[in-house]
């Protein structure tokens, strides 16, 4: 049981509060033991503060999933815990020295496969999901970067691929 509630028992519903399309607060909090680890390795996925506002570390877009992916991957279902352990992992990875980011990313990134497939996430889905993360933390350093796919014809046209914008969302994400 990789994920429980605070009490100790099976995580079997996660409350989340919709601030806005797309951006979530974790409502309750709840904790992630990876299998074969020790008690103290256990770690505490903190609620979000609905009082604050809803972005960077205050909020979750839960799995960001490029519309291409939509087919095969929701932004939320079994991805959903180990998404939001991610979220938390990131933000807490952000360091100036770039050695101590990428260390503590890569280890962030790690956790996420782990948490995935100890959920019940197929090895495609926790692959997609897992490489998405990965590709994330090369491609986009500076905190809150995500993919953006153009939508309209106009910004087509002015575009040659996808640009980075900012998240508000605290996702590691596309």
């Amino acid at each position: 049981m990789p994920f429980a509630r605070e009490d100790g028992k099976r995580l079997d519903r996660i409350a989340l509060i919709q601030r806005a399309p797309g951006t979530f607060q974790l409502a309750r909090p709840f904790t992630f033991l990876e299998k074969g680890r020790p008690e103290s390795e256990r770690i505490v996925v903190r609620a979000h503060d609905p009082s604050r506002p809803a972005k960077g570390s205050n909020a979750s877009d839960l799995a960001s999933v490029p519309p291409f992916l939509w087919g095969l991957i929701a932004s939320h279902g079994r991805q959903t815990a180990p998404a939001l352990l991610h979220d938390q992992l990131w933000w807490e990875a952000l360091n100036p020295d770039p050695d101590v980011w990428i260390a503590q990313r890569r280890e962030a990134d790690r956790l996420f496969r782990v948490s995935l497939r100890e959920s019940g996430s197929t090895p495609l889905r926790t692959s997609l999901l897992w490489a998405a993360v990965t590709f994330e933390r090369y491609w986009g350093r500076a905190a809150g970067r995500r993919w953006r796919w153009p939508l309209t014809r106009s910004s087509r046209s002015s575009r040659s691929g996808p640009d980075c914008s900012g998240s508000s969302a605290g996702s590691a994400s596309w």
